[in-house]
C-alpha cells in the first residue's frame, strides 16, 4: 500500500470525540460543544471525566492543552470501565491507566507513580 493511500485510510478513520456530559463529576464545566474541560476544585480532590466514544482497537492519538486557569495537577488517560464514582480518579482503579503531570504513569494506585 502506498504512503499516500495509508494516510487516507487513517483520514477514514479519525474518531472524533468529545466529553459525555452524563458520564461527567458534578463539579467539571464541560464547554465550548463538551470539547473543553475545567475543574475548579477548592479541596484538591481528582474528578473524572468520559468521552463519548469508545476504543477497542487500533493506535489512538490525542492531545490536551491545560487551562491556564488550573491551579493543580491533572492527569490524562484511558479506562475500561465507565461505571465507577466520578468523584475519584479512574487511575485509582486496576481498569485505569493515566499520565500525571508531574511525569507519573499511574495505574490502579492513587498515590504512586
Amino acid at each position: 500500500m502506498s504512503a499516500s493511500a495509508v494516510i487516507a485510510k487513517q483520514r477514514e478513520t479519525i474518531t472524533r470525540f468529545c466529553w459525555d456530559p452524563a458520564y461527567t463529576s458534578d463539579v467539571i464545566k464541560l464547554s465550548c460543544r463538551n470539547r473543553s474541560v475545567f475543574l475548579k476544585e477548592d479541596n484538591y480532590v481528582f474528578r473524572s471525566v468520559i468521552a463519548d466514544s469508545s476504543f477497542s482497537e487500533g493506535v489512538h492519538y490525542w492531545e490536551v492543552i491545560a487551562d491556564a486557569r488550573s491551579e493543580n495537577e491533572l492527569k490524562v488517560g484511558v479506562c475500561k470501565k465507565r461505571d465507577f464514582d466520578l468523584k475519584t480518579a479512574f487511575c485509582d482503579y486496576s481498569f485505569g491507566w493515566a499520565y500525571y503531570s508531574i511525569g507519573q504513569l499511574r495505574h490502579c494506585d492513587g498515590a504512586n507513580g
